[in-house]
């Protein structure tokens, strides 16, 4: 299965480049400044998600597949929706879009939750809170790089809330842990 997480995640980078490329020189002068923006964000994603698949794959994780399915499938729901509504297609189908960003969203909570549990393994004597301390990080640089770098409030805050929920009941978790067995023992 790694091969074809390898395999998804090289696809969608070439053909992410392609893509942007064609947007770029073929469809000037074609297409709104609304559907340009259209095609400039299916491409950015796409990308991203790429870049997270050939590394998801690279790491070989026993829930890899998930995960993958997950951003793989977001990605071409998302991404192929906005291509499509660029390229003059109905724009009922932005009524499908968020269905592939609920996926990407999901693949996204997936994989914090295997970075939590690659890291209890890596440190199986440590009951502190580094996984906890990694995932909550990743919730609000998720959110971060969604609303400053890519402009895209929705995202950061729907992921933000998402991400920041589980990390606020994890923690809500521990102090209880804490507390009932005393501060010492995590």
């Amino acid at each position: 299965m790694t091969r074809s997480i390898i395999a998804a995640g090289a696809l969608l980078g070439g053909s992410g480049v392609m893509l942007g490329a064609f947007g770029a020189h073929g469809l000037v002068g074609l297409m709104t400044p609304e559907q340009a923006g259209w095609w400039q964000t299916a491409v950015q994603y796409q990308m991203w998600h790429a870049l997270a698949l050939l590394t998801l794959g690279a790491l070989s994780v026993r829930r890899a597949p998930l995960v993958a399915w997950c951003l793989g499938l977001g990605t071409a729901v998302f991404s192929g929706t906005l291509y499509l509504m660029a390229l003059g297609l109905p724009r009922w189908l932005g009524a499908v879009t968020p269905v592939g960003g609920l996926a990407m969203i999901a693949g996204w909570l997936l994989v914090g939750a295997l970075v939590m549990v690659v890291l209890a393994a890596l440190l199986p004597g440590r009951r502190g809170p580094a996984p906890l301390v990694v995932y909550t990080w990743t919730a609000g640089a998720e959110a971060f790089a969604f609303a400053f770098l890519f402009g895209d409030a929705v995202v950061a805050l729907a992921g933000g809330l998402a991400m920041g929920a589980l990390a606020g009941a994890a923690w809500c978790t521990r102090g209880a842990r804490r507390a009932r067995h005393g501060a010492g023992h995590g």
